[in-house]
Formats: structure tokens, sequence, C-alpha cells
């Protein structure tokens, strides 16, 4: 029973760096930056749904990686 808790958190750990990578990968940290340097990014409507067309990704995947940035900010 321990040892099957213990995979299980192994588990999901790898899958978030996983995850963190393939953000990263998909949305370079430059190419991110760049564009929310542009003004429209802080104006209404959302912003996600553009940026997730723009790098090609989900919108739930964009909100994710704004999620990461924050973190490491």
């Amino acid at each position: 029973m321990r040892d099957d808790r213990f995979n299980y958190w192994r588990q999901r750990r790898q899958e978030k760096e996983a995850e963190v990578f393939a953000a990263y990968l998909l949305i370079p940290e430059d190419k991110l930056n760049e564009k929310l340097r542009e003004e429209w990014v802080g104006e209404p409507p959302d912003p996600i749904p553009e940026l997730a067309e723009e790098f090609q990704v989900s919108e739930n995947f964009m909100r994710k990686r704004l999620k990461f940035k924050g973190n490491n900010q």
C-alpha cells in the first residue's frame, strides 16, 4: 500500500514536470514575453483565446503556461 502511494506521487510529479517542459517548449519564454508586452493583451476582452491561437495551443494549456510563468517571477 505504501509503495502504491509513493509510486502514485512519483508519477504525478513526473507528469507535472513533463507538462511544464511541454509548456516551455511550445510557448518559449522570450516569445511569450514579446506577446505580453503588446498593448492589446491588457485590454478586454480576455486575451487567452488569441494567445492560444497565436501559439497553436488550447486555451486551457495557455492558462497553465501563464500560471507557470507567474510562479517563476
